[in-house]
């Protein structure tokens, strides 16, 4: 009984060390990165938005643990005779996420739609990444009318067979949960953050100001957990609109790296690219999941062949 006592006391300990230090970490990942919008109240939600520059409207989609930075650090520096709209979904970067935790990425198409209402932006050109490629998909098929088309980078699209990563659905787990993102979540991110990183921008080497960014705001536990949830729903959503493919009517350019290791081309672009009748598919040499960044001026092009 002794033994078990003391076991529990230094577990106590190490897990308060640890809380001790995502705290500090958080706090420190705050000041490096700040907020480089404003925030606005989208409909009682709390949504941090970016707007730079002058002209029509494109608006910029991150995808999974991403936030604003991901095109403030890539795009952003590109666009010309546009305005540039930047925006951290809900739980992301500095945005909130509503009491409703586990969205759809149906829910994260109306709260894109009302936050560009809010913003009395007219038929933007969406410009997404990865999963945000797939929320700009949703909000095709439900608001048409209310955007000129569709700039989809590395899409992530279709459906992945077994289970969801534990890393995500550990998130979602009573009591363990929260100390595994209070207090385990940064230290893991640490460690794993080069070889995902890799991964992520193979065959080229991460940006090293992006990785210092995107990996310290998204090990945050707020931003982490909302995160985990948007993909424990993710392969679902999919399933539903992976048949819907073809309702999409707006002008729609794909692009896609020939090296993707996340969204594989012949998986995900090329199979969204026929469904799409009318779409157009750029496929980047020697180019990863990174297309904003490894290829900025091509993302470019695209809006221009689309408000052409």
């Amino acid at each position: 009984m002794k033994m078990l006592f003391w076991f529990f006391v230094l577990l106590a300990g190490a897990l308060a060390g640890l809380k001790f230090y995502t705290d500090a970490r958080v706090r420190l990942a705050e000041q490096r990165s700040p907020r480089l919008g404003k925030e606005m109240i989208v409909n009682g939600l709390r949504m941090h938005v970016v707007r730079a520059g002058r002209g029509r409207p494109v608006v910029f989609i991150h995808g999974s643990f991403g936030s604003v930075y991901d095109f403030a650090l890539s795009v952003l520096p590109h666009v010309k005779n546009y305005e540039a709209i930047l925006i951290d979904r809900p739980g992301h970067g500095y945005s909130a996420r509503p009491e409703l935790l586990e969205m759809t990425i149906f829910d994260h198409a109306r709260v894109l739609h009302d936050t560009i209402q809010a913003l009395g932006l007219k038929q933007p050109v969406l410009a997404g990444h990865s999963l945000g490629a797939t929320i700009a998909l949703a909000y095709a098929l439900e608001y048409p009318q209310d955007l000129s088309g569709l700039v989809l980078a590395g899409p992530y699209v279709t459906p992945w067979e077994g289970p969801t990563n534990p890393i995500h659905t550990l998130a979602a787990l009573p009591l363990i949960g929260e100390i595994y993102l209070q207090c385990l979540v940064w230290p893991l991110g640490q460690s794993l953050q080069k070889s995902i990183g890799g991964k992520v921008f193979y065959p080229k080497l991460p940006p090293a100001d992006y990785m210092a960014v995107s990996s310290s705001l998204a090990m945050r536990p707020s931003h982490f957990r909302a995160n985990a949830s948007d993909i424990r729903q993710l392969n679902a959503a999919l399933r539903k609109m992976q048949p819907r493919w073809k309702e999409v009517r707006v002008p729609t350019v794909i692009l896609a790296g020939d090296s993707d290791l996340i969204a594989p081309l012949e998986r995900h672009a090329r199979p969204l690219h026929e469904a799409i009748a009318h779409s157009s598919l750029i496929v980047l040499e020697k180019t990863g999941h990174q297309p904003f960044f490894a290829a900025p001026e091509k993302i470019m092009q695209a809006v221009d062949s689309i408000y052409a």
